[in-house]
């Protein structure tokens, strides 16, 4: 049983965090894991291209259609988009997890949020008559689903009801509280109902260091740091912080190499 300052409703989950519109700081990490285009609007001119990481207006030394290339000024790399060669299908989809002290108890609680990004980059009026151009483009974001940690209590999740995905077309289901503590990167990496298997996962390693400082969770995450890092284990964290708010005495069992089989994965 969960201890008693462990939320138990989803408005007590989200008394923990702060909108999402007031830390632009999240929004940036959700941002940075976003493919990058370099979109050619003119046939005239196809060295002149707009990049959707720095939002500025470029010169490219080399243009064509879906090669690779460099920023020159931001240095991101992403893929040339000659738009009237068509790009309807062109979305970029992400979901990434960021994690944060409390806000209502910053001593022994952190927390995570799985915020889902999406970019249509193609879109038409309701006639097909006129198409908005990327640069104007309003990319939809929102959070899938929250975590609240308390270290020597438990965890607790909210995600959609009926477990269901956010997407830009039908927004997201609201939340309720998990009857168990679950990552939420398989639910949107298994394509199905016309969904594309296609996304970005990612965990923000540098947004669990600053969340752990200070916290009797920072011990544990000295074990593991950087120990789960591509798509397959990336969804270990919420495993491994879990068990550690609900067992902060065997906190030891869950070092580097050892924490692979206590939550179910093998190396």
């Amino acid at each position: 049983m969960a201890g008693k300052n462990v939320p138990k409703t989803v408005s007590e989950v989200l008394e923990h965090f702060r909108p999402l519109e007031q830390e632009p700081d999240v929004v940036e990490m959700v941002r940075e894991e976003m493919n990058v285009h370099f979109f050619v609007d003119d046939e005239a001119y196809r060295h002149k291209a707009w990049c959707s990481h720095c939002r500025e207006w470029v010169d490219l030394k080399k243009s064509k259609h879906r090669a690779v290339t460099t920023c020159p000024n931001c240095g991101e790399q992403g893929d040339v988009i000659h738009t009237w060669r068509g790009y309807k299908n062109l979305v970029d989809r992400t979901l990434t997890y960021i994690y944060s002290k409390s806000a209502k108890s910053s001593e022994d609680t952190i927390t995570a949020r799985a915020v889902y990004m999406e970019c249509r980059w193609y879109q038409e009026n309701a006639q097909h008559t006129t198409y908005t151009l990327p640069w104007d483009i309003v990319t939809y974001m929102a959070v899938d689903s929250y975590y609240v940690f308390v270290y020597g209590q438990g965890a607790v999740q909210t995600r959609p009801v009926n477990n269901s995905r956010h997407s830009a077309r039908f927004g997201g289901a609201q939340q309720t509280i998990s009857k168990s503590i679950n990552d939420r990167l398989s639910v949107y990496a298994n394509g199905c109902f016309g969904q594309p298997r296609h996304i970005t996962l990612a965990v923000d390693e540098d947004s669990i260091d600053e969340a752990v400082k200070d916290t009797p969770f920072r011990y544990v995450w000295d074990e593991i740091s950087g120990s789960f890092t591509d798509r397959g284990t990336m969804r270990a964290y919420i495993q491994v912080f879990s068990k550690i708010a609900k067992y902060p005495s065997r906190w030891r069992r869950w070092q580097k190499w050892e924490a692979l089989p206590v939550i179910g994965y093998t190396s």
